[in-house]
């Protein structure tokens, strides 16, 4: 019997994962970097190997995009960027979810990494 054609067989081989120097982001701060790394299944870094790649960065509060009220500074590695967030002081204590989706040929994996937002 053949595979129903709406069940893709795909199954990555490889993982995106946000990394950073703390799960905090202070409102009204200065810029933190967050690199996204590949890796393979037997979780060794694969990120130089996939330099063809596009990392899209996002953010979301409350469920809410807030890619726009953010300030984003790109770096001269196309995996890392910096944030910084507004001084809106009625976020302390919120989280900012923070989106990377790595596109590559035809497919794209989505790494989030959820950052506590403190003064």
């Amino acid at each position: 019997k053949p595979l129903d054609p709406e069940i893709p067989e795909f199954k990555p081989s490889i993982r995106c994962e946000i990394t950073t120097s703390t799960k905090s982001l202070k409102v009204g701060g200065s810029y933190k970097l967050l690199t996204a790394k590949i890796y393979d299944l037997n979780i060794i870094e694969q990120t130089d190997s996939y330099a063809t790649g596009k990392f899209t960065w996002q953010c979301y509060l409350d469920d809410e995009d807030y890619t726009e009220r953010v300030t984003w500074l790109s770096q001269k590695d196309s995996n890392k960027i910096k944030i910084k967030f507004p001084d809106e002081r009625s976020c302390l204590g919120k989280v900012l979810k923070v989106k990377c989706t790595f596109s590559i040929d035809e497919s794209s994996l989505v790494a989030t990494l959820p950052l506590e937002l403190i003064i």
